[in-house]
């Protein structure tokens, strides 16, 4: 009883973890380089380009590792810019982040994005 007791407890305190872990990107960020707002909420992440909008989903798996899926619904008001496409295929290459100061650093192999936290 008190091994089962002992498991149920370690499931909780890991369950609350990865919950802090899940909701410590929430937030609005500006990309630099691109006219780009992300907004991160709760495993969903809004990618606002001018004019299109793109959502796509997002996994935390530890206080490091993130996973972007490889399905993302975008509006289709008008022309994207290349950058923005190009941008928003990478994501998927995005696999680890870094919180510090205001800003989120995402990065995988061989690419590193800084986003700043919006003001708000």
């Amino acid at each position: 009883m008190r091994l089962l007791l002992t498991l149920l407890f370690s499931l909780c305190l890991m369950n609350a973890v990865f919950t802090q872990s899940q909701s410590a990107i929430d937030g609005t960020y500006q990309v630099e380089g691109i006219e780009c707002i992300i907004d991160f909420n709760d495993g969903e992440a809004k990618f606002h380009f001018n004019p299109n909008l793109c959502i796509t989903s997002y996994s935390i798996l530890d206080s490091t590792q993130i996973r972007f899926q490889n399905s993302k619904a975008c509006t289709k008001i008008c022309c994207d810019d290349e950058l923005d496409i190009l941008f928003i295929k990478k994501t998927t290459h995005y696999q680890y982040y870094k919180l510090k100061n205001n800003n989120l650093y995402l990065y995988g192999t061989d690419t590193l994005l800084l986003i700043n936290k919006a003001k708000k």
